[in-house]
């Protein structure tokens, strides 16, 4: 399981809000499979952190478009990257390749953990610089 604490948050309140929410779904999913629950229950979960990942990184780099960020080709990398592994780790659970090992829980909250605590800072620092200047 993945605590929230204060080195979570980058500075921008609805970008925090929404990693939180991936925490949170990162958790359900865990839970979910701790606890047994069946592959339908499991694979919805899965499903809604996979449909949330879409709607966050869309919402992410709209905003890192609107500032002219610097290094979003390099998170459009970074997203995309996920993405395909997340839609992978999906197909395969679905098939029945996998089911859910601890190394999918860990990749999921390892990578989520580096991504916020790393490129993602940068550019909440970056947006809130923006601000900052757009308000002078």
């Amino acid at each position: 399981m993945i605590k929230w604490d204060d080195s979570w948050p980058i500075g921008i309140a609805e970008i925090d809000y929404q990693h939180h929410r991936l925490v949170d779904l990162t958790n359900d999913l865990a839970a979910a499979m701790l606890k047994g629950q069946g592959r339908a229950e499991i694979f919805n979960t899965f499903k809604n952190l996979a449909n949330y990942t879409i709607e966050h990184f869309s919402d992410e780099e709209a905003m890192m478009e609107e500032c002219d960020y610097k290094d979003l080709e390099n998170q459009q990398k970074e997203h995309e990257e996920f993405r395909r592994k997340l839609a992978e780790f999906i197909v395969n659970y679905q098939n029945g390749a996998i089911r859910i090992p601890n190394e999918v829980l860990v990749f999921l909250a390892e990578w989520l953990r580096d991504h916020t605590h790393g490129s993602d800072r940068k550019f909440g620092k970056y947006w809130q610089e923006q601000q900052l200047l757009k308000g002078s």
